[in-house]
Parts: structure tokens; sequence; C-alpha cells
């Protein structure tokens, strides 16, 4: 089991960050963007436009091959070099929008960041992807990461 400083450490900028990194790729190219989530029970969501270069990426993905990164703001770093990170790979789901969750998820949405989202779910080409996290690593410094199991990411 991982030690209490890990779970908080991952507590923070689960909470703090209100936008991951993403990396996902095409038959040619890869891609690299930022999404607001929220993380509900071990897993990620994200609301994005069909019209973004990474949505098409992620409906045309292998399940594996999509990198994750929560990382804490340059502002309060104290070392730019060894900025505190979550990074994981993600299995990727489409969320549909006649599905039960797709109307809770939205409320969890509009929750953390507000009306926007009313104005977004509106519109027919935005689209929810669960993302469930995999193969993490915590970097808390220099020399100091850690690999976790999906278990301490489900307590999320």
């Amino acid at each position: 089991m991982c030690s209490q400083g890990i779970v908080d450490d991952c507590s923070e900028l689960i909470i703090n960050c209100r936008s991951l990194m993403l990396a996902t790729t095409s038959d040619n190219s890869s891609h690299c963007s930022y999404v607001p989530f929220i993380w509900v029970n071990g897993k990620v969501y994200i609301l994005v436009s069909a019209l973004a270069e990474h949505t098409g990426n992620l409906k045309s993905a292998n399940k594996n091959k999509i990198g994750c990164m929560l990382i804490e703001d340059e502002s309060v770093s104290s070392q730019i070099f060894a900025r505190r990170r979550l990074m994981f790979k993600s299995r990727i789901y489409q969320i549909e929008r006649t599905s039960k969750r797709w109307p809770e998820l939205i409320d969890l949405f509009k929750q953390r960041f507000g009306e926007i989202v009313e104005l977004l779910n509106s519109l027919p080409d935005f689209v929810i992807f669960e993302l469930e996290p995999e193969h993490a690593v915590l970097v808390k410094g220099f020399g100091d990461a850690h690999k976790l199991g999906k278990e301490i990411l489900k307590l999320y």
C-alpha cells in the first residue's frame, strides 16, 4: 500500500488541477493538448468538441494508446525542473448522449466549471469520454518517482 504522503500528493493534484495534459496519436502523427476534467470514482471524464484533433484521435485510438498528465502549476513549483506530476496511461470509452450517465456527468461538470457547461452540452458536437487510468507514476521531485497501481487511483 502507498504511504500517506503519496496519497496526499495524488489528492492535491487531482483536486487542484482543473485540466489535464493529453497525448494522443493518429496513424501518422501525435498530438498534445489539454482538457478540463472531472475525476469520479477512479475514472476521469472529459467533455470535448468533435472538431478538436484530440477527439478524432480518441475516437480512433487503440484503447491503450493515450497518455495523461496532471502537473503542478509553474507559479507554485519550488523547482521548475522537478514539478510534481501524476502521469498515467488510460483506456478510453465514449459515453453516449442517450445513456443514463450523460446528464449525471453534465451536472458534475457544471458543478466544477459553471454555466459554460450548459452551453457546451447544447452543442451537438460535444462528446464525453471516460478515461480509465492505469500504469500511473507520481513524480514528487528529483529521484522521487513512484509507480502506482490502479487501486490508489480508485480512491478518488
